[in-house]
């Protein structure tokens, strides 16, 4: 940043400084009461109102709290929450809030802005490799804290992504939420929460405990591992925001939602409260971009906000809302707030316009801007906030009526739309008569060494320069002339070829002296490391004046201008090889004036002549006065000034109306200062303003100033403000155009200019000097309003109020205006209208050329009927003789309308009607109305029943008509479904392939059994008889059903092997038998006489277990056992000879004895069954058998010796 130092070599001189007030009547729209600049990131309150976060320069921040309509509460601490590091805020609606710095420091304050002394900062911790991050914060009414985001511990605790802290910053460990980590948490008004990560969502009781009540149904194909229900997990799909309605039902943005396999809403969708898919609710268009925030209005309507930035709103049901219209070229990042019926935006705003909001702006419920929020005063420089990197060139210049012309960066001046150039009258109000070409661009935001250069001429045109960042009919320029309304001079071409101009200055003659620092202006020298600077004269239409020869062998670096259209040009001295001049004067004709010699080499910079001759210039680094010959003048002392690095003196100025006064400015204490100087150099008195910005002087005692600020001390004014140099009363002078017509014998009372008890001078006022040299030796002499006009005399007007005469004169010079020509405005005639009455106004007589086409050629309104497009010329005479011509073109405008209706198209079952659509014309009438919606306009909606053929006439906006004709075919026939012949599936053929012709499209009901739905040959395996009903749609759309029947024959056989049965020795055998089959299998074959018929004879060896596999007639199979019991049929027999074997007694009662002179091995019991109820083994040759628990009977004893065996017969008593 640039820094001005003035250093007062007078320091024996006691000198008070004055400090002026600011002039409270310039633009009183910018009052204090509103700000450009109130901060970002704002957060609506209960009350209405809302808190922001004010960026100070220098990146310091606080927190603002803003009134309904957008000033800002004076009585809200700031200081509290000020922060050398950005933060954020959380705020509860009572207006107690959080901020959240970028280290993560979390802080609370009460509603007044002051620090909540009984919160304790929480120490939060990540154990993440990416470091700690804090996603979300919600405050709750109840005090409590919820943080989100990559956080591991706080205050020491293990928290996971989720912790509740209490109102005084601890942590609320009854709070405990198992859902790993969190991306979105939303509070229901039941106190519950719905968490989201990712593309899951969860909702959880106020404890932390999972509510098993919400449920989104998920399921996942087991082979292809794909959603088939729920929300898609496929391309890292996420939840970006969630809101709850007050129905209960929960909207969920940002992840498409699938159901059977099918998406069925895009980027949105709405859940029943117990997690279920809300099928009301219309999905978004799949191409659209993906929602990033939703926000609910009272009403239910929707506001989505999507990753391109725009903003949309939908109805309940989830259809675009298209009477909500907002366009902001700027993307949105921050959240809104429903004021009322109002919308709070905490973002950046620019519209197509040009009209802008910074940080902040609020909408109608219609989406269209609110200027009745925040309004705005002034120039919108602060638009995208204070981003001192964002400044551009921003020029301020009084012109010679005293209103002031802005150009720069600027799209909007007290809200009303201008194009980066805008003229406002004397007391800042924004004057419209102003508007900026629309063949002419400005490109503000292309910054150019030179900034802007603005110079107004005397007939109230004006010239403008930025180098190369002008664009006039799509060719870039570097300067252009402006009419006084702001449309384009045409007669005005400089061709610049590309160069950058480095000055301009405007002689008193209209022609213009042009500097610059390369393409035309620099070519190379007869010598090497040399170059040829030349300056440029250009006539007053922007031709090259080639009789002036600006050629140098030394750089110039400024121009200064003198009476009678001499001027001054200082010169750098760029080379050795020549010699050097540091100043030269001109002649009006481009000849050096040899008068004027210089002492020294030093250039001048920024000289003035004053009205003596003399010049006051820039030497060194003294403020000099010179002679008109250029010798020092030794009656004034020269003022030292301290020039450091960073003075370029482009903030600095000076001017002279008997007393000197120097302006310094000085970034270091944002100060500027005017000092004072006696006509001698002696200073006098100093005056500091309290800004160090750009300046211009109005009104001859009126300072302006102009720049990148919004305050001046400690009162806001946005960009432009203006101060009074004396405590005196002034007046702003009269009103009227400075270059104005007469006619002879008119005087100065018929020149058209306003004001209060007019005085006419032939002179500007002394004060007036520094903006407008008067001719030297003019003496001022008071002029009666009856004084005749004079072709090419400038006059001076001031104005009396309450008895105090304006300062400054407004200067109107005169030209001798020729008799008022007025041929009309051109027109055009057509097929409606195919001649037109011309109309001559201003004369006695009138002749127009060319006679073709004319009633006559010597009348005022003669009957114009040409065949092509003609220019009329009317030459006007006058009473006392005056010849004037003027021009009107009588346009023919009788071409056919292109009448287009459209390419032929035809309509089916899918697409039943069809908009046609024509073009071409200004209204249209279609044939016949057979099947039309309406006839009479560019779009009717055609539904015919049968082929036919549209015939539109169009009528173009010159009455002529044409035709076009359009068919609409008709393709509604049915297609020829077939699903094919009933089918019966069993045990051998559990399944079928369906198979349906005749579309391009199928679709099978029910689904049970089906392996798809959606093709031709699904795979039918239904558990029931079933009829599947296909419904076929043919190429046309248009669909027809049928039917098939698969019915399933699947019933078991009755399966039966028989009882269970015993065979002994006396019956060795059985014959088993099956019933219920077509055919039997037995198994297994062990003993069977055979395994394949129904009654195999059983002679097994051992007790077997056979099975039988019946098979029915349908093929399908059932199981039976039966169970062979096998026993010995030797029981009762004697084996094996023990000569020696006693057993008894027989009957027995209760024990039996068995002895024998071998050693018995083993013994056995079996009943009369053969069943088996006692074995053991032995090693001895008497044992006793305890038969006291057998029931009374028939038994059979077998008793085991080495390899003999005998079976002894008892009966048990």
């Amino acid at each position: 940043m640039k820094k001005f130092y003035v250093l007062l070599l007078l320091s024996s001189l006691k000198i008070m400084a004055q400090i002026p007030e600011l002039d409270n009547t310039f633009n009183v729209k910018d009052a204090g009461i509103y700000h450009q600049n109130i901060g970002t990131g704002g957060v609506l309150l209960a009350s209405s109102k809302i808190l922001t976060v004010f960026e100070n320069p220098g990146s310091d921040y606080s927190v603002l709290l803003l009134n309904p309509d957008g000033s800002i509460d004076t009585n809200f601490n700031t200081k509290d929450s000020f922060s050398n590091k950005s933060i954020q805020i959380f705020a509860k609606p009572d207006g107690s809030f959080l901020t959240l710095t970028y280290d993560y420091t979390l802080k609370s304050f009460n509603s007044n802005g002051t620090i909540n002394t009984n919160f304790t900062t929480p120490v939060i911790t990540s154990n993440s490799v990416y470091g700690l991050w804090v996603k979300d914060i919600l405050y709750q009414e109840d005090g409590k804290i919820i943080l989100i985001g990559r956080i591991s511990n706080v205050n020491g605790k293990f928290v996971g992504g989720c912790v509740r802290l209490n109102a005084d910053g601890s942590v609320d460990t009854s709070f405990v939420l198992e859902f790993g980590s969190v991306d979105t948490i939303t509070t229901q008004s039941d106190g519950k929460y719905i968490v989201s990560t990712g593309p899951k969502i969860a909702r959880f009781k106020s404890n932390g405990e999972l509510d098993t009540t919400f449920k989104v149904n998920t399921t996942v194909d087991p082979k292809q591992h794909f959603i088939t229900n729920g929300f898609q997990q496929s391309d890292n799909s996420a939840i970006n925001d969630v809101i709850v309605q007050s129905d209960g039902k929960i909207v969920v943005v940002g992840c498409n939602f699938v159901a059977n396999g099918q998406t069925v809403s895009y980027y949105i969708v709405r859940l029943n409260p117990n997690g279920t898919l809300d099928t009301t609710l219309k999905s978004l268009d799949s191409r659209s971009s993906n929602v990033k925030n939703a926000y609910l209005q009272n009403d239910n309507k929707i506001i989505i906000t999507l990753n391109d930035g725009t903003l949309i709103r939908l109805s309940n049901d989830g259809t675009i809302d298209n009477t909500f219209k907002y366009s902001n070229l700027i993307s949105l990042g921050s959240p809104l707030y429903f004021q009322g019926s109002k919308i709070i935006v905490s973002a950046n705003f620019r519209d197509s316009q040009g009209l802008t909001r910074a940080g902040i702006h609020r909408l109608n419920a219609d989406g269209s801007i609110d200027l009745t929020f925040n309004p705005h005063s002034g120039p919108n420089l602060f638009r995208d906030g204070l981003a001192y990197s964002k400044h551009y060139d921003f020029k301020s210049k009084v012109l010679l009526d005293q209103k002031i012309l802005l150009v720069g960066n600027i799209t909007t001046y007290n809200d009303n739309v201008v194009r980066n150039i805008c003229r406002i009258n004397q007391n800042g109000e924004y004057d419209p008569t102003f508007k900026l070409d629309p063949t002419v661009k400005i490109y503000a935001q292309n910054s150019q060494p030179n900034g802007y250069l603005i110079l107004p001429q005397v007939d109230g045109k004006i010239l403008l320069m930025h180098n190369n960042a002008i664009e006039e009919n799509n060719n870039t320029k570097s300067l252009i002339r402006l009419n006084n309304d702001g449309s384009l001079d045409k007669t005005f071409n400089f061709k610049d070829y590309s160069s950058s101009i480095t000055d301009v200055k405007l002689l008193e003659n209209g022609k213009i002296l042009l500097m610059g620092q390369s393409g035309i202006f620099v070519k190379a020298g007869a010598y090497y490391g040399t170059y040829v600077n030349t300056v440029l004269l250009l006539n007053t239409d922007g031709s090259i004046d080639t009789n002036f020869n600006g050629a140098f062998n030394q750089k110039p670096i400024s121009i200064s201008l003198l009476a009678n259209n001499k001027f001054l040009i200082s010169f750098y001295r760029e080379n050795y090889v020549y010699g050097y001049d540091p100043v030269i004067k001109f002649n009006e004709d481009g000849s050096k004036d040899s008068s004027f010699k210089v002492s020294g080499f030093q250039p001048y910079y920024k000289a003035k002549e004053l009205s003596n001759g003399k010049l006051l210039a820039i030497i060194g680094q003294m403020l000099t006065r010179v002679n008109a010959d250029g010798s020092p003048d030794p009656t004034f002392t020269p003022y030292s000034i301290e020039k450091t690095y960073s003075n370029k003196y482009d903030r600095f100025d000076f001017y002279e109306n008997g007393e000197i006064n120097l302006f310094f400015s000085t970034y270091s204490t944002n100060s500027t200062s005017k000092l004072t100087l006696s006509s001698e150099g002696k200073l006098l008195n100093t005056t500091v303003y309290k800004t160090a910005f750009n300046f211009e002087i109005q009104n001859c005692e009126d300072i302006l100033f102009y720049g990148y600020f919004d305050k001046i001390g400690d009162v806001t004014k946005h960009s432009f403000a203006r101060y009074k140099t004396s405590n005196l009363v002034s007046n702003p002078n009269p009103l009227g155009e400075i270059y104005q017509p007469f006619t002879k014998g008119q005087t100065l009372g018929n020149l058209k200019v306003s004001g209060d008890n007019l005085k006419w001078y032939n002179t500007q006022s002394p004060c007036g000097l520094n903006n407008k040299l008067a001719k030297k030796g003019n003496d001022e002499t008071f002029l009666p309003s009856s004084t005749p006009l004079v072709d090419g005399i400038t006059y001076y007007a001031s104005q009396t109020i309450n008895g105090i005469e304006s300062s400054y004169r407004l200067p109107v010079k005169v030209y001798e205006g020729l008799p008022v020509a007025n041929a009309g405005s051109d027109v055009t005639i057509n097929c409606t209208t195919p001649s037109t009455t011309l109309s001559a106004t201003g004369g006695v007589s009138y002749s127009w050329s060319p006679a073709t086409g004319l009633s006559a050629t010597n009348i005022a309104n003669p009957v114009a009927t040409p065949a092509a497009t003609t220019t009329y010329t009317v030459t006007v005479t006058e009473a006392n003789g005056g010849i004037k011509t003027d021009d009107v073109i009588v346009t023919v405008d009788k071409g056919l309308p292109v009448a287009n209706a459209g390419t032929d198209v035809t309509i089916n079952c899918t697409t039943p009607s069809t908009t046609l659509s024509v073009t071409g014309g200004v209204s249209y009438s279609w044939t016949p109305a057979t099947g039309l919606s309406v006839t009479n306009i560019a779009n009717p909606v055609a539904t015919p029943t049968a082929t036919i053929t549209y015939t539109v006439t169009v009528t173009g906006a010159n009455g002529c008509i044409k035709t076009d004709d359009v068919i609409v075919t008709v393709d509604k026939g049915l297609p020829v479904a077939n699903a094919g012949t009933d089918v019966t599936i069993n045990c051998t053929m559990p399944s079928t392939s369906l198979s349906a012709t005749g579309g391009v499209s199928y679709s099978w009901n029910p689904a049970t059994g089906l392996s798809a739905t959606n093709i031709a040959n699904p795979v039918a395996t239904p558990a029931a008889t079933t009829t599947y009903t296909v419904t076929v749609t043919g190429a046309n759309g248009c669909t027809k059903t049928d039917d098939v029947i698969v019915t399933v024959d699947k019933g078991l056989p009755v399966a039966n092997a028989g009882t269970d049965v015993t065979i002994n020795f006396t019956t060795p055998s059985t014959t088993l038998s099956s019933t219920g089959g077509v055919s039997y299998s037995w198994n297994p074959a062990t003993g069977l006489s055979a395994t394949n018929i129904a009654n195999p004879v059983a002679t097994p060896a051992a007790t077997t277990t056979y099975t039988v596999t019946v098979t029915g007639a349908n093929s399908c199979i059932k199981t039976d056992d039966v169970i062979v019991t096998v026993y010995s049929s030797t029981l009762g027999l004697k084996e094996n000879d023990f000569p020696n074997l006693v057993a008894y007694p027989n009957p027995i009662k209760d024990y039996y004895i068995i002895s024998n002179n071998e050693e018995i091995n083993k013994v056995e019991v079996y009943n009369s069954l053969g069943q088996l109820l006692f074995s053991n083994k032995y090693d001895t040759s008497s044992i006793k058998i305890d038969f006291y628990s057998l029931n009374s009977g028939l038994y059979f004893v077998k008793i085991y010796s080495e390899n003999k065996m005998a079976t002894i017969k008892t009966i048990k008593n």
